[in-house]
């Protein structure tokens, strides 16, 4: 999901409840961008206590063709990684 501004149409994603440029409400729309490439990660080998079970794991930042960006965790890799990649 994403935030679109009722007022200004600026988007926000994750989404927010009230615009930062103009403190007008938004409304949720369904995010329609469904493939990003690669932006950046980092493998994680020292998890924090509830996550040491999954260590080591990768965090990624996602970057969507209209410049949105998402952060997530990869899993079921069958190589390392490579920014650029979908």
């Amino acid at each position: 999901m994403k935030s679109v501004c009722t007022s200004c149409s600026a988007e926000y994603f994750p989404p927010r409840q009230h615009c930062q440029k103009c403190l007008s409400a938004t409304k949720f729309e369904e995010l329609t961008e469904r493939e990003a490439k690669l932006y950046s990660y980092v493998i994680v080998d020292f998890a924090p206590e509830s996550l040491s079970s999954k260590a080591p794991y990768v965090v990624a930042i996602g970057e969507f063709p209209s410049g949105k960006r998402l952060t997530a965790h990869i899993t079921n890799l069958m190589s390392l990684p490579e920014v650029g990649m979908n």
